[in-house]
């Protein structure tokens, strides 16, 4: 795999990593996790943009459904180092090993150099454009995440274990046009646009702040998103009929970004 696609200043797909609500120094290999994730991010979307530049697909494999992201996911995780395993039991206070009680996550990783390990809990959700800005329509995917990664701390914490949680969002930031041209015209519109990842990492954190402040306050190490930008591409109509999904009758949604949004606990 390469990501070089990236890097190329003449490329129409941008990728980008906004950090501006990480704290780096408030966990522990806090900088090394970030460039792991950054690393990530673009490893998953050169798997999916291979599929569908060579018409494996029609659509964006990540945002098909959770099952449908593990294959890129682990694809990706693999590249990055050699310790992965997916769906991975941590013991609970009541773990018995006749019967097998124990809290599951959905992948565990480890750094190659074994000085951090990762738990992640994988949700796919999707935000959308509307009169008043960006709306996340599966709020309670990213609360059933929340939760996750917390039980999974306690467990550590219990343990004496410091380990990064990771809620992980597999995101689709899309809007419904009849017009497709016409929307790319309007400049307001497009402001509307220019923020949308910032939008859906502020919809993010007020949830996460929504949580029992007593619980999460000192575990957590921020958010981070891995965005991929697709309007110049979809600007100038490359590969329009895969990035386009016919919803009913003229309507279409279209997606001008892909994100992996991280939160870290730790």
């Amino acid at each position: 795999m390469s990501v070089e696609r990236f890097k190329d200043s003449n490329s129409l797909y941008k990728y980008e990593l906004l950090d501006s609500y990480y704290r780096d120094h408030s966990i522990e290999k806090g900088r090394k996790f970030k460039k792991f994730f950054d690393e990530f991010c673009q490893l998953v979307f050169d798997i999916n943009l291979t599929m569908l530049e060579n018409k494996i697909d029609r659509v964006f494999p990540l945002v098909e459904g959770e099952k449908t992201a593990y294959s890129s996911i682990s694809a990706a995780i693999h590249s990055l180092t050699p310790y992965h395993m997916s769906e991975v039991g941590r013991g609970t206070e009541e773990y018995d090993f006749l019967n097998k009680k124990r809290r599951s996550t959905d992948f565990w990783c480890m750094s190659k150099d074994k000085d951090f390990e990762v738990w992640i809990e994988d949700k796919y959700i999707g935000c959308y454009l509307n009169k008043d800005g960006w709306k996340i329509d599966a709020v309670n995917r990213v609360n059933t995440a929340y939760n996750q990664v917390l039980e999974l701390h306690k467990i550590d914490n219990k343990q004496g274990i410091r380990i990064h949680k990771l809620a992980l969002f597999n995101t689709i930031m899309y809007f419904r046009t009849k017009d497709y041209d016409k929307f790319y015209k309007d400049e307001n519109i497009m402001k509307l646009l220019d923020d949308g990842p910032n939008q859906l990492a502020q919809e993010l954190q007020a949830l996460y702040d929504g949580l029992d402040s007593r619980t999460t306050r000192h575990i957590d190490g921020g958010l981070l998103l891995g965005v991929l930008d697709l309007r110049e591409c979809l600007k100038k109509g490359k590969d329009k009929d895969i990035l386009h999904v016919l919803v009913g009758g003229e309507n279409k949604y279209v997606a001008p970004f892909y994100i992996l949004a991280g939160v870290v606990l730790h």
